[in-house]
């Protein structure tokens, strides 16, 4: 119904045709009452006929497999999936596509998308300053740690402490572990260092030939005399 609503305020278009599945949120008698009302036609696909649904039904695979991404990588807690589900929508609306050089947000508002300096890795800890009307007097810290869960608004963030969700811009973002501490640089070893470092490097076909001895000289006269006394 919001949709409904952002169309026509947005764009100054009404929607004439509205395509879903057998989904109970789409087959109760409100939704039915209100579709009939703006005068729009619903249509629905055929049960157990996913095809018919199929790019919708694409999209909401993607989401799901980036959302499981986020929290397998983050390692947070699965209650938290609405959370990762939103910020991969959050993130595929403003990255453009093989198909379309413009960014789908950019396709619906007609304006370009807010630079991504602002992203910062789902899960990443943060330090959220706790505005002086929300603390108590004599409470000594006035920071709160949590995680980066999304994105609201613009310089807005989601984050999660204290078991809940808040939407505030006073956060300071925990820096990572250096990379190199990490993993440490794998040292390489040129071939005219391998003499000097003590490292025997692996012989070639023709140093193997070289080092094999000829067959003494006894075998090779059997050898030729047996072929003589053949002929």
């Amino acid at each position: 119904m919001k949709y409904f609503a952002l169309c026509e305020a947005m764009h100054g278009v009404k929607i004439e045709v509205f395509g879903s599945d057998n989904g109970g949120e789409f087959t109760s008698h409100a939704f039915e009452e209100f579709v009939a009302s703006s005068g729009c036609k619903h249509e629905v696909s055929a049960a157990n006929s996913q095809e018919q649904n199929g790019v919708a039904e694409r999209v909401n695979r993607t989401i799901v497999g980036r959302a499981k991404v986020m929290l397998s990588g983050a390692q947070l807690t699965l209650f938290l999936w609405a959370e990762a589900a939103r910020t991969a929508v959050y993130i595929m609306n403003r990255t453009p596509t093989r198909s379309q050089t413009k960014t789908p947000y950019e396709l619906c508002t007609g304006k370009p998308a807010q630079l991504l300096v602002h992203l910062q890795p789902v899960g990443c800890e943060i330090w959220h300053h706790v505005s002086k009307d929300l603390r108590r007097k004599w409470e000594p810290n006035h920071t709160i740690k949590g995680h980066l869960v999304g994105y609201e608004g613009r310089n807005q963030y989601r984050v999660y402490c204290n078991h809940s969700i808040i939407i505030t811009r006073d956060v300071d973002f925990v820096p990572p572990a250096a990379a190199a501490a990490l993993y440490p640089p794998v040292e390489v070893i040129k071939e005219d260092e391998e003499e000097d470092s003590g490292v025997a490097s692996k012989p070639s076909q023709a140093d193997l030939q070289a080092d094999t001895p000829p067959p003494p000289a006894d075998e090779t006269d059997r050898s030729q005399g047996s072929t003589e006394t053949l002929d």
